[in-house]
């Protein structure tokens, strides 16, 4: 913490009217005292309502709870509202019964003609009387 110190020769400072004596001397025209314990005080003040490690911390896991549950609330919604609307999807068409079901089976072939029936032979030469 003791980098925070700034040291070196910056040279005069010119006033400008702000009060503190330029050109030398102990830049103290009377009032610096009360200036400097007026900032004390306020810092006094200050410093205890600035946060901490601790306090920073905590917050931290706070704000993790908070994203955590906002994030499952969103995601719980977005079902919700997926689930009524896809609800209220007119399924009679969808589940409308199926017309009848026809098979057409191929007719049977037509019976083949019936068949020449053999001629029988002629008859044998009968024997003149």
């Amino acid at each position: 913490m003791s980098n925070n110190v700034l040291q070196g020769n910056f040279g005069v400072i010119s006033s400008g009217g702000s009060g503190v004596a330029s050109g030398g001397g102990t830049g103290d025209n009377g009032g610096m005292e009360h200036r400097v314990t007026a900032l004390e005080t306020r810092l006094d003040t200050v410093l205890p309502t600035l946060a901490t490690k601790a306090d920073i911390s905590d917050t931290k896991g706070e704000m993790i709870k908070w994203v955590a549950g906002i994030g499952i609330a969103t995601v719980t919604v977005i079902i919700t509202v997926m689930g009524f609307l896809f609800s209220r999807i007119d399924n009679s068409k969808l589940n409308a019964p199926a017309g009848p079901v026809i098979i057409q089976v191929p007719s049977a072939p037509p019976p083949a003609p019936p068949a020449a029936a053999p001629t029988p032979p002629p008859p044998p030469p009968q024997p003149s009387k």
